[in-house]
């Protein structure tokens, strides 16, 4: 998906681990036009074609085969949220 841009993630969601609700959270930000997929591990043979796939339907705004579940899962920042909750 887009890069996160780990300053803003740093900055605004400082807090996560103190358990404060969501929606008073800003939007996240991303860094513009640039998309990774990356972490693949010892599948990436088999899973970087529907990768691919998925982040081509992100870049060009169309929805993506796959669930929101599925999405969240694969989220670029996910790391960066875990570490930013768990502080």
């Amino acid at each position: 998906g887009a890069l996160p841009d780990a300053d803003f993630y740093r900055a605004q969601y400082a807090d996560l681990s103190k358990g404060r609700q969501y929606k008073t959270y800003p939007m996240a930000q991303y860094c513009a036009d640039v998309y990774v997929i990356t972490g693949l591990g010892s599948r990436g043979l088999s899973s970087a074609a529907y990768c691919a796939n998925l982040l081509s339907h992100i870049i060009l705004g169309t929805t993506p085969p796959a669930s929101t579940r599925i999405l969240h899962a694969l989220h670029p920042a996910r790391f960066l949220i875990r570490a930013l909750k768990s502080a």
